[in-house]
């Protein structure tokens, strides 16, 4: 048991000398909630970005993972900004889970050295960086540590009988729902195990009655979560809109499982940014080998049989079922993201190790097979560790980060523009506007790289230049699944800029555009917010109205400038209501005392 939990700490102790990364200058940094210690009860009744008050698209966050919020809060508590102690802390968890996936793959196959095996390679494996030497990161790896006891305390439940190992599996089960919401996967796998992976009792029908029995009690705690969830968010399931039609989704998933698989097989090129253009056609390559790929891998799991290989596909395929199912919410750039392996990457490990094993028993051109399957285990052990320190630190800060994927794909344009943006919050201004300029010159039609330009010059105080950025950004606009999502964006930024230099017309034409194109709460937000500053209430609390429709009814600010909408057109009954609403979701907030000054006055 303690080779790979010492493994695992040697793999991954070098991200103590990371600094933060990525989002976690939002989610630690500027993030106040998680500064103050008493703010651990309310973790468990707001969502994970609730603490962007202000931002009409962080209130439509929908991540319920209080144990996450609360895990930084008590981060926060013992380290301030120390990044070394929350860096230790994602290793310490991480060894955990290391440990706990040793004694799952024991339970499954019942033998020790595949298990020891598995839960080495899964030590060092490199596609996990993402999630441990990402602070941010951590919550795959959070949820891992109360799914896999979880799992294990059945397993342990189904060969003894003992009725306390249900109960703990059960008890382990709700925290990882409260880590993470797709820790409700350990369903399914429950069901399989109790269908097909024992035989015991020899009836299909008995055996199927057991699983809905079981899975009746696991639906207790779901349901407890589910409640916890409604009563925090006001939602019971995540509601995002697709950024692409169901036919390009379902062509594209087949291409996304197989980059899933080559991360796990193939130990290189790893990355923030992995682009995935999505397929169009069944007669694309991008769709026919990536097909034919998944069915050569699943017809080999049907002809050799084993109960512990197809344990192994199942655990792989459930864990990652979600991530697949949810590609249309993702931008191209991060359709396929690292850090959804951490928990498929157990069955992936697993079926390795059991090829290992396969080959050990067997005698090769007149030599026992043992010695191969013990240098390819060692090789590929430090293979993967040595790839999996210098991923470690890639993550070292946000620039490291995006001049990793630069060196990995010097001619992608979008690593280019990411890393001028790390440089421009670093103050790097001039090295910003060199990546910005690179972006350009490897594809002049790169609409990210004219608006990080865009925001340059807005900053450096030249906004008419900043205006030519985007207007040159409309005209490289090209027919794809991103075309409205771009013009939306650019629309409404020349919005905001005209309302600047107080070219009014021009900024009510472009705020339009921006609704038109993309008609959702934020573009409606912002036109209302236009015309209230310009004295147009009626038009500003019809948005508003409709804005409140599709808004999470928690988002404080809408209620605000509703309740403003209304006290100006002399609607008194709907304006109390929405001020009083307004107090109720934001006591401490600074406009709290001249609103109930103008409720005494209502």
């Amino acid at each position: 048991m303690l080779l790979p939990v010492v493994l695992a700490l040697l793999a991954s102790i070098n991200t103590l000398n990371n600094s933060f990364a990525f989002d976690d200058t939002d989610q630690i940094l500027n993030n106040g909630f998680i500064q103050k210690l008493s703010n651990l009860p309310a973790a468990f009744t707001q969502s994970v970005w609730s603490f962007y008050g202000e931002d009409i698209i962080a209130a439509q966050d929908a991540y319920y993972r209080p144990l996450f919020t609360a895990l930084f809060i008590i981060n926060h508590a013992m380290f301030g900004t120390a990044a070394w102690g929350w860096h230790l802390v994602s290793v310490l968890i991480h060894t955990v889970v290391v440990f706990f996936v040793f004694l799952v793959c024991r339970e499954v196959t019942g033998r020790d050295w595949v298990a020891l095996t598995a839960a080495i390679l899964f030590a060092a494996h490199p596609v996990h960086a993402e999630s441990v030497a990402w602070i941010s990161g951590v919550t795959d790896p959070l949820m891992a540590l109360f799914a896999l006891p979880s799992f294990y305390c059945y397993l342990r439940y189904r060969k003894t009988g003992l009725k306390l190992l249900l109960a703990l599996s059960l008890a382990f089960y709700l925290p990882a729902l409260l880590s993470k919401e797709t820790a409700f996967v350990l369903l399914p796998v429950i069901a399989w195990c109790e269908l097909f992976h024992f035989d015991d009792p020899p009836s299909l029908r008995t055996r199927a009655v057991r699983a809905i029995m079981l899975s009746g009690l696991f639906i207790v705690p779901t349901a407890l979560y589910f409640l916890m969830r409604y009563q925090a968010i006001g939602n019971l399931v995540t509601n995002t809109n697709s950024r692409y039609s169901l036919g390009h989704i379902l062509m594209t998933v087949p291409l996304a499982l197989a980059k899933y698989l080559k991360l796990i097989f193939v130990p290189s090129g790893y990355s923030i940014q992995h682009f995935t253009a999505l397929v169009t056609s069944v007669t694309n390559p991008g769709f026919i080998g990536p097909v034919v790929l998944i069915v050569a891998v699943v017809s080999l799991v049907l002809i050799i049989k084993s109960r512990a290989l197809s344990f192994a596909a199942l655990w792989f395929i459930v864990w990652l079922a979600l991530p697949l199912a949810g590609i249309g919410a993702f931008q191209l750039l991060y359709l396929v993201q690292e850090r959804y392996l951490y928990l498929p990457s157990v069955g992936a490990c697993l079926a390795v190790a059991l090829g290992l094993e396969y080959l050990a028993g067997r005698r090769w051109f007149g030599f026992q097979g043992r010695a191969a399957a013990i240098a390819l285990a060692v090789a590929a052990t430090v293979i993967l560790g040595t790839v999996t320190l210098a991923q470690n630190r890639v993550w070292r800060n946000t620039v490291s980060l995006y001049h990793h994927c630069v060196r990995s794909d010097p001619r992608a344009p979008l690593a280019r523009t990411a890393l001028a943006g790390a440089y421009f919050a670093e103050r790097r201004y001039r090295e910003a506007e060199i990546e910005a300029q690179t972006a350009l010159d490897l594809d002049p039609t790169c609409i990210d790289a004219y608006l990080v330009l865009s925001v340059f010059a807005y900053s450096a105080g030249k906004t008419d230049q900043a205006i030519k950025h985007l207007e040159r950004a409309e005209t490289m606009v090209t027919e794809g699944p991103q075309k409205r999502g771009y013009l939306g964006k650019i629309y409404s930024k020349l919005g905001f800029l005209y309302n600047q230099t107080k070219q009014y017309n021009q900024a009510e034409q472009y705020l339009s555009l921006a609704a038109e194109t993309t008609p959702y709460m934020k573009t409606w937000y912002e036109l209302a917010g236009f015309y209230f500053d310009q004295r147009r209430y009626q038009e500003a609390r019809d948005l508003l109205e409709k804005a409140l429709t599709v808004t999470s009814p928690r988002f404080a600010p809408i209620h605000l400038k509703l309740a403003r909408a209304y006290d100006r057109l002399g609607e008194r009954e709907q304006a109390r209501a929405a001020y009083q609403k307004y107090l109720e979701l934001a006591p401490g907030a600074e406009e709290s005392r001249a609103v109930m000054k103008r409720l005494s006055e209502l």
